[in-house]
């Protein structure tokens, strides 16, 4: 009896550790595949929105996320954001995941998310960026900047 239980409790663990190895092997395909586009689109935009302009940012983001907020939020938005002053360094931005699929319309689409920790002249920021990936047109699609003086 416990032989069975031993060899049933190997072929199990086989099994999950086949998985896990699978679904890591597809994250790692997954992120070399935007390793060329999305992480060099992520190193010119940053320092473009942290320049804090409303103009300069709209030029990035998508008409999804533009559509979300009304024009006086985001400008209260961006003011708000400028608190944590210029931006002095940024490091390799971190794979974080990808969906893809279609709009209602049919149309294809991938959404592709990655982490920057940033310093900026006032203090240190995450900065999570969601991507939309629209047959090879990038844009901002959400953007949360994490930092302790936006919380006051």
């Amino acid at each position: 009896m416990k032989k069975k239980l031993l060899i049933m409790f190997c072929f199990l663990s086989s099994i999950a550790l086949t998985i896990l190895v699978g679904f890591h092997y597809l994250s790692v395909q997954k992120e070399s595949q935007y390793s060329t586009t999305a992480v060099p689109y992520i190193k010119m935009v940053i320092p473009e929105l942290s320049k804090w302009d409303p103009e300069i940012a709209r030029k990035y983001l998508s008409a999804d996320f533009l559509k979300k907020i009304p024009a006086a939020n985001f400008e209260h938005t961006i003011k708000a954001l400028s608190k944590i002053g210029s931006l002095q360094t940024m490091e390799e931005p971190i794979f974080e995941e990808v969906y893809s699929g279609d709009t209602p319309d049919g149309e294809k689409e991938t959404i592709i998310s990655y982490t920057v920790n940033a310093k900026y002249s006032t203090v240190e920021a995450i900065i999570t960026m969601t991507l939309l990936d629209r047959g090879g047109v990038m844009n901002v699609y959400r953007l949360n900047v994490q930092s302790e003086a936006l919380a006051h």
